[in-house]
């Protein structure tokens, strides 16, 4: 996977007070003394999301930084998926489907040159992957990765605490995907 390169992770959390693990935070404070420790040169934040409509702030956002001459991001959304599995679902429960989800990453992916890791810890956020695939349209990202069926929230947290601890001591994207091969999530 010759070529990816990025130096900011932004953790986006959209999770109700009805769930008890908040797993982008979660995650954040595992990632953080690990890149701090190490010294590893990548920004890390999470950014609490509301709504739909933030959520389309912070993309729009993002996506300015990068022009602006930021350091590339991976974008980490840890929200829910729909039960009909068209789309996120925020906590707020407003929703965002996946023509929208896609048409926001696909701006940001150009603007980081077509270099967007987009990761999706939602129920069914691989059907995103499903219903979005456009020939005449520019990619919604380099690389995504998403479950595509219901998932437990703490087995979802171990893959992505192993994906990014290898991404990062390797900064090899290849090999973090394969880390994820040894780790279930049924």
């Amino acid at each position: 996977m010759a070529g990816f390169r990025f130096g900011r992770i932004v953790i986006v959390q959209s999770l109700g007070p009805e769930d008890h693990l908040k797993s982008g935070r979660e995650l954040f404070d595992y990632l953080n003394p690990l890149i701090q420790d190490r010294g590893i040169p990548v920004d890390l934040e999470i950014q609490e999301c509301e709504s739909a409509s933030q959520f389309r702030d912070i993309a729009r956002e993002l996506q300015n930084q990068v022009l602006a001459g930021g350091p590339v991001p991976v974008l980490h959304v840890e929200t829910h998926g729909s039960d009909d599995q068209s789309g996120l679902v925020f906590s707020d429960s407003s929703q965002l489907n996946w023509d929208e989800f896609s048409n926001l990453t696909r701006s940001l992916n150009e603007a980081t040159q077509f270099n967007l890791l987009v990761i999706v810890a939602a129920c069914f956020g691989a059907h995103f992957l499903l219903s979005q695939f456009k020939l005449r349209e520019p990619s919604p990202f380099w690389g995504f990765i998403a479950p595509s069926h219901l998932t437990n929230g703490a087995e979802l947290l171990g893959s992505f605490r192993q994906f990014y601890r290898t991404l990062l001591a390797s900064r090899d994207a290849s090999g973090a995907f394969h880390s994820l091969r040894g780790v279930s999530t049924r």
